[in-house]
């Protein structure tokens, strides 16, 4: 859905990230597509025409129901987090049965408690005063 259908002030323009992000998926879909059995070319094909009768579909609902712009970038907003979160876990669903996976995920936690305290000092350290450059000696590395 294009950004102006939104919000009327969202920016009309596309970051090459994006871009680059979109056209490697395509590439891939298409190569996908053109060698794999006949079976999961139909799956993928129908999976995509899917998406994309949804994504219309949303946007027609959105548009033709949802008249304020503070509450289609909410409704927006709120759809692109829940997306992005279940893109960021879905890796995870499939890890954790993994013996390897559940150590390092232990791992991780282990690490994260052990300097959580001293993250938080070094953070209040920073916020009573500010390290003043000019004040740390340049070391002579003559010898």
């Amino acid at each position: 859905m294009p950004p102006h259908f939104v919000h009327p002030a969202a920016p009309r323009r596309r970051s090459p990230s994006t871009g680059g992000a979109s056209s490697s998926e395509l590439c891939y879909l298409i190569v996908y597509i053109l060698y794999s059995p006949a079976k999961q070319k139909l799956n993928v094909i129908l999976s995509i025409v899917a998406e994309v009768v949804v994504v219309v579909a949303f946007g027609a609902l959105l548009i033709s129901f949802v008249h304020d712009e503070h509450t289609r970038s909410t409704i927006v907003g709120i759809l692109c987090i829940v997306f992005c979160i279940i893109m960021y876990v879905a890796p995870l669903a499939a890890m954790v049965p993994n013996g390897i996976g559940l150590l390092l995920t232990v791992v991780q936690l282990v690490l994260y408690a052990m300097y959580y305290r001293s993250t938080q000092k070094i953070l209040r350290e920073r916020k009573k005063g500010d390290i003043d450059m000019s004040d740390v000696k340049k070391e002579d590395n003559q010898s």
